[in-house]
């Protein structure tokens, strides 16, 4: 298995904020985890697959899962390699005043900043905005305020 290499650390909370505690989210927040990587996964707990009631054909599943099943087993897969699920709502992304870095804003808690940002959540990244627009990464505006 390959090692990351870290690059100079400078004052960050995290080394790397996951945006979506789905099977995306939590599968990548694992391997960062497994690296060495100090990972954060927010779940706002309201994921489009969990407005099935059960899950056919999945992969480790042939017989399917029941969804709360399943987000029970990757949460704690998760937590279990090291991660921190984080249960809110992210409003904002935005790049940290020193340029390194990322301010991860959520709806309830405390900003936390991480090094890298990984979103994981929605079909597409229509709710991204760019990296040297100014605006928040993140257009808490663009799916109806979600």
């Amino acid at each position: 298995m390959a090692t990351i290499e870290r690059e100079p650390t400078h004052d960050c909370d995290r080394d790397v904020a996951v945006v979506g505690g789905g099977p995306a989210g939590c599968s990548a927040a694992v391997f960062c985890a497994r690296e060495g990587l100090d990972t954060v996964v927010f779940d706002r707990g309201r994921s489009s697959l969990k407005r099935c009631a059960y899950l056919e054909n999945y992969l480790g599943f042939p017989a399917g899962i029941d969804i709360e099943t399943l987000y029970d087993l990757i949460h704690d897969h998760a937590e279990t390699a090291g991660c921190e699920i984080v249960p809110d709502l992210v409003e904002s992304v935005d790049r940290a005043d020193d340029g390194e870095g990322f301010v991860v804003d959520p709806q309830e808690g405390e900003p936390v900043t991480a090094r890298r940002v990984l979103a994981a959540t929605r079909y597409d990244g229509s709710y991204l905005g760019g990296l040297g627009d100014g605006a928040s990464m993140l257009d808490p505006y663009a799916h109806d305020g979600h």
